[in-house]
């Protein structure tokens, strides 16, 4: 199983993959979404699981208003 340093990685490559193929902020968003939903599907412990599931909910709006009032 890959750590958390390991997941964050992949999350970033994903990342970059999908701004430099021309997708919009928003559906990069929506695709690191879905691989942080895959990687937490793969952790057997069911309480970490959920925990991590319930980090990756939030929609593009949300994100959007939190970045903008953090950078405030």
């Amino acid at each position: 199983m890959r750590g958390f340093s390991g997941a964050l990685t992949g999350c970033a490559g994903l990342l970059l993959y999908l701004l430099c193929s021309g997708c919009s902020v928003q559906q990069g968003y929506a695709g690191a979404q879905n691989f942080q939903r895959n990687q937490c599907l793969q952790n057997p412990d069911i309480s970490a699981r959920e925990a991590c599931l319930g980090g990756s909910d939030r929609s593009y709006a949300e994100y959007t208003k939190d970045v903008q009032g953090s950078t405030r």
